[in-house]
């Protein structure tokens, strides 16, 4: 048994670990903090929100807002409860 020998890797063998060891970390930015992210909503005065529609546009066309009661939401942008009818500042209508 030889004891001294050194330690020899293919080129794929390197490159294979080297894909993983990226691959692992790319998974780790992606997830590595969600709470944080989730709690990075902004404040309605932040944002300029108003309980009326502004220049024909609501809160109930845009993808951030979801319905919960009636004439009620939540958004993924502003926090806590908004109108549907209502409005804000921030950029996120598409």
């Amino acid at each position: 048994m030889q004891v001294d020998a050194p330690l020899r890797f293919t080129r794929h063998e390197i490159l294979v670990r080297a894909l993983r060891a990226l691959a692992g970390l790319a998974l780790l930015a992606l997830t590595g903090h969600p709470r944080e992210a989730a709690a990075a909503k902004a404040q309605k005065e932040e944002v300029n929100y108003q309980d009326r529609p502004k220049a024909g546009k609501s809160c109930a066309s845009c993808r951030q807002f979801s319905p919960t009661a009636a004439g009620k939401g939540t958004c993924a942008v502003v926090e806590g409860e908004i109108s549907a009818s209502g409005s804000s500042g921030c950029a996120c209508r598409l």
